[in-house]
């Protein structure tokens, strides 16, 4: 399962990156952690693992033309 929502503000630097030079396509992915920015920062491997999957499903897909 995915959440979709849009980040502002200092959580990832994807949306000054969207609006520079006319628009770029720009989209993160963020790992669901515990103890985030902290040295015990921990992950659930399955929520690793459908982050991974993800990634890999938008790397594959045929995007051309569909960011403007």
């Amino acid at each position: 399962p995915v959440q979709l929502d849009v980040m502002t503000g200092s959580g990832s630097d994807g949306g000054a990156v969207q609006t520079q030079r006319g628009g770029l396509c720009a989209g993160a992915v963020s790992v669901p952690v515990r103890y985030l920015h902290s040295p015990g920062e921990m992950a659930r491997p399955g929520d690793a693992a459908a982050c991974a999957r993800l990634v890999t499903a938008f790397a594959r897909a045929n995007l051309e033309g569909r960011c403007r």
